[in-house]
């Protein structure tokens, strides 16, 4: 519980090292894994940690992009939930999803 308390809003850097499961973007932070949607693998960024079912991150700032990203087509990305992997490129995405 003390843990929670001193890392809730808590910002960090990340380096991103591959999406799980949900496709949220998965980096370690002192041998944590911290689980944020919408960064892609190979992102470095700056994480508001918070608490949901566990450890979780939002992106607060993008330190250096993926070479694996690109621009969502949909204006509404990242708002309606439609859609999670739209800022990764095509043929990623194939090869991710195969895996």
């Amino acid at each position: 519980m003390i843990m929670k308390r001193n890392m809730r809003n808590r910002i960090i850097e990340l380096e991103i090292e591959r999406l799980d499961e949900k496709g949220r973007g998965v980096g370690k932070f002192n041998n944590k894994e911290i689980k944020v949607y919408f960064a892609v693998p190979g992102d470095k960024i700056k994480a508001k940690l918070y608490y949901r079912k566990g450890l979780r991150g939002e992106i607060f700032e993008i330190l250096e992009e993926s070479k694996l990203r690109t621009k969502p087509k949909c204006k509404y990305f990242g708002r309606c939930g439609g859609c999670k992997w739209q800022n990764i490129r095509y043929k990623e995405q194939l090869k991710i999803k195969q895996e």
